[in-house]
């Protein structure tokens, strides 16, 4: 999840390609719509039940391509049963420019810390 981003911060996307088919058990992407823009009411205090109201689970087929704000507050569910979940993630920044001059504090290098 992301934890902390500022007007300064690059643009990032990344790339979330299912490599099998993520079935309920297997823990699959659960995101939260809308949390990357600035009026979102979830931010790097989000508690557990916060984000669990919030989000959608996604189960893919093998081969389907997420492509999302990296800022977008996201996770991969509990795998409870099945084999590993095996998925390709890549993410691409934007070069900094003007007042854009860093790469944000997220999800590409920062586990949000109370989920």
């Amino acid at each position: 999840f992301d934890t902390y981003s500022t007007a300064q911060d690059v643009e990032m996307t990344t790339a979330f390609i299912t490599l099998q088919e993520t079935d309920a058990a297997m823990g699959p992407l659960q995101v939260v719509p809308g949390s990357h823009l600035p009026n979102c009411l979830l931010d790097e205090e989000a508690s557990e039940e916060d984000f669990n109201s919030r989000k959608v689970s996604l189960k893919l087929p093998a081969g389907a391509v997420v492509l999302m704000n990296s800022r977008l507050m996201h996770r991969g569910g509990a795998h409870t049963a099945g084999p590993e979940r095996v998925v390709f993630y890549v993410t691409w920044a934007a070069a900094p420019h003007g007042e854009q001059t860093y790469l944000p504090l997220g999800s590409t290098y920062a586990l949000h810390p109370r989920l």
